[in-house]
């Protein structure tokens, strides 16, 4: 184990970003639209060769080969008011650099780090992550929010820190050359990479920020929907049912884009109502109407709103938010996300609270008390807020956001809205600094029948272009195969599909042969409008 030579010295997120910017300049912001310089290592990968800054502990240095030479160095950086806490890094520095930094935060509840991308290795980019600092056992594990340590950590002072300190290591390594920097992520990822943006806009010069969650309150939704359910067995819905409510919904809006195609571009359009779905309960149409509208506020209560899901692809809703049988449940037949919503809720009011029984969403004192738990840490306290991208576009720093249309986990209304604050708040330089899309028949953050393939990939290109070479991205153009396959990934696809994506708040419009379903499957037939 490295300790660093200096005294040692425990971060808060203030102290982190003047201490280790400080010490190696990575903080200040980068030349506008100036391209990565390649370069290879200054110094041996060794563990002694290395000078962690202020606060910064080095585990372990490996040089390896595969899948191309590189070093991987691991450490944390310890962190304090609130603390002490541990924040995990990773970071993998290829022998051929190409001049280019990606930071990516998983997702989930962090507690892990992630193991480099092959191909972004490959192309030469130094790959680094975090654990966030939760401790999390597994992916879905929320009891770390009794710490407040932890969920600050988590919440946006992780990423942070660990960012800070893997530039200074990687600067270290090349000699002090200019890097471009990249911070990208989806779901929990997406939300680090977010905060990054609004708070920590010196760390990169281009955010991608992929299906946040639209604020704090989404576990709250999620453990509405079940007590919901719980209270009313009769308003479950099952999955053949839902699969059947898509194709009420792809029969009515299909067309509305210029293409019957069996996607439905544009779900914001989507209105429902009970004659549409006569093989629904009126109980059962309850719950339908819980999956849309979202989480209301109580009159008289706190705002915990939390919109609501497009129903563009509602079968994969089932085993998330309604489980896989009504209940009573077991364990192997509750809802996925329920676990996740249980831990936090008995972090907040006990171990011996239940979720099901013992909260009323419709009680303006049990809606005070979840607020309460959810803001209970201000430092840990930083919803989403556009506004706060101010200070990114002085910075001349670029944001991309995108959001699957049919996500079954985080509803992508909330990015829809944020990009709309996004261009009120900007009227004229929004575009300068910032784009959204939609992505059609995504589900969470991958998946779904017919949907892009290779969505993370473009955006990260897109990010590159719009940084180093100032080419704004008008459309995106996504495909549901990746390029080393020979036949699409979406199930049951029959031929390979691309899209033209748009930024928001265009839409795309089919200009091709009403008949021709290759066209129809090609994105040169498509334009933004």
């Amino acid at each position: 184990m490295r300790l660093n030579h200096f005294p040692r010295l425990m971060l808060n997120g203030a102290a982190a970003a003047f201490v280790l910017s400080s010490t190696c300049g990575v903080g200040l912001a980068q030349p506008a639209n100036k391209r990565a310089i390649p370069a290879q290592p200054t110094m041996l990968c060794d563990i002694d060769a290395f000078t962690p800054p202020p606060g910064v502990t080095i585990v372990s240095v490996h040089q390896r080969f595969d899948p191309v030479p590189l070093c991987r160095v691991q450490g944390f950086v310890t962190t304090t008011d609130p603390g002490p806490n541990k924040v995990g890094f990773l970071i993998s520095m290829p022998t051929t650099w190409n001049g280019r930094y990606l930071m990516m935060p998983p997702g989930g509840s962090a507690g892990y780090l992630m193991e480099p991308q092959e191909s972004r290795l490959k192309e030469g980019y130094i790959f680094a992550t975090t654990d966030k600092g939760s401790h999390a056992p597994t992916g879905v594990d929320n009891r770390f929010r009794a710490s407040e340590a932890r969920s600050t950590d988590y919440a946006h002072r992780g990423a942070h820190v660990a960012t800070v300190a893997t530039q200074a290591i990687a600067r270290e390594y090349y000699g002090g050359r200019m890097m471009i920097r990249y911070i990208q992520g989806c779901s929990g990822g997406g939300v680090s990479a977010q905060t990054e943006a609004e708070l920590y806009p010196e760390d990169a010069d281009a955010f991608i920020i992929g299906a946040p969650a639209p604020n704090d309150f989404i576990m709250t939704y999620w453990g509405y929907i079940a007590s919901h359910l719980y209270r009313n067995p009769a308003s479950w819905i099952s999955e053949p049912e839902l699969k059947r409510i898509g194709e009420v919904i792809v029969s009515r809006y299909d067309a509305a884009d210029g293409a019957r195609d069996g996607v439905v571009l544009n779900p914001s359009d989507i209105r429902i109502e009970p004659s549409m779905f006569p093989f629904l309960s009126a109980a059962q149409f309850s719950t339908l109407k819980i999956l849309v509208d979202g989480l209301p506020n109580v009159p008289g209560g706190p705002d915990v709103h939390v919109p609501g899901f497009w129903l563009t692809n509602p079968e994969k809703l089932g085993a998330a938010l309604l489980g896989s049988a009504p209940p009573p449940w077991t364990k192997a037949t509750q809802p996925i996300l329920f676990g996740a919503v249980d831990d936090r809720v008995r972090a907040f009011r006990g171990k011996d609270f239940n979720l099901l029984t013992d909260m009323n969403y419709n009680s303006v004192d049990d809606l005070t008390k979840e607020y309460a738990g959810v803001m209970r840490w201000k430092a840990a306290n930083r919803p989403p807020t556009p506004a706060n991208l101010g200070r990114a576009r002085q910075l001349g720093k670029k944001v991309l956001l995108w959001h699957g249309n049919a996500d079954n986990l985080l509803p992508p209304l909330g990015a829809q809205s944020y990009a709309e604050q996004v261009r009120t708040i900007f009227p004229q330089q929004g575009q300068d600094f910032f784009r959204a899309f939609m992505i059609p028949n995504l589900l969470h953050c991958a998946g779904g029948q017919g949907a892009p393939a290779d969505t993370p990939d473009r955006m990260l290109e897109a990010a590159v272009a719009w940084v180093e070479e100032a080419k704004a991205p008008d459309s995106l153009v996504l495909t549901t195969a990746l390029p080393d396959q020979t036949t699409p990934s979406g199930e049951g696809d029959e031929i390979a599909r691309s899209y033209r994506v748009c930024p928001l708040p265009m839409r795309a419009r089919y200009t091709g042969n009403a008949a021709s379903q290759a066209e129809i499957a090609d994105a040169r037939f498509w334009t933004c409008r």
